[in-house]
């Protein structure tokens, strides 16, 4: 079982990736995917050998993280006023 994401620009995949590692998730950045550079912000997260079990916990795992707002995950709108 597979899911993307496509992120807006409030999130890097680049750095939700490295946030997850810490949490044990591999994710695959749509940034990374292309060889030239193509604007692509997003992530793929699982494999074909995840169970939908092992995706609900990824996911759980993944959004409390990132809803906690101390995660380091750098949001792009961080220094903007009203944020």
């Amino acid at each position: 079982m597979q899911l993307v994401f496509h992120l807006n620009n409030t999130w890097r995949d680049v750095d939700v990736a490295l946030q997850a590692k810490k949490l044990g998730i591999a994710l695959e950045q749509l940034s990374k995917s292309a060889m030239r550079e193509l604007g692509y912000n997003g992530f793929v997260l699982g494999f074909c050998g995840y169970s939908e079990d092992e995706m609900g916990d990824a996911l759980n795992t993944l959004l409390s993280e990132l809803v906690r707002g101390q995660s380091g995950v750098h949001r792009l709108d961080a220094g903007r006023e009203g944020n």
